[in-house]
């Protein structure tokens, strides 16, 4: 099924498009019952490692990652030189986090800097 042109007016609420679709690019609004194209910018990041669990932290601020402390449980996926450069790990090593179960169906993933 492609579609050029989508009509809400035209929709019957079939949901069909959200059936077939291969791109899953289409959702039924629950709110309207009609179908609506879905978008999101997406980071772009893969998993990589083992899932690690946020043992300590205050407001937005982890102290502690598996008991350890949040840095050298880090050091486990940086090199040498990242560790030497700070700066440069901030920018090139994010942090996934799943995302809570309301908000799901934007991404799997919450993604944060260090």
């Amino acid at each position: 099924m492609a579609v050029e042109r989508y009509d809400a007016n035209r929709c019957t609420g079939c949901g069909a498009c959200v059936e077939y679709c291969t791109r899953d690019v289409w959702r039924m609004d629950e709110g309207t019952g009609k179908a609506r194209i879905a978008w999101a910018v997406s980071h772009t990041c893969v998993p990589i490692g083992v899932e690690h669990t946020v043992t300590r932290s205050q407001g937005n601020v982890i102290f502690e990652i598996d008991g350890r402390p949040m840095l050298d449980a880090l050091k486990a996926y940086l090199t040498e030189d990242v560790i030497e450069d700070w700066a440069q790990a901030v920018l090139s090593f994010p942090l996934g986090f799943k995302v809570p179960g309301e908000m799901r169906g934007y991404d799997e993933y919450v993604i944060r800097g260090l």
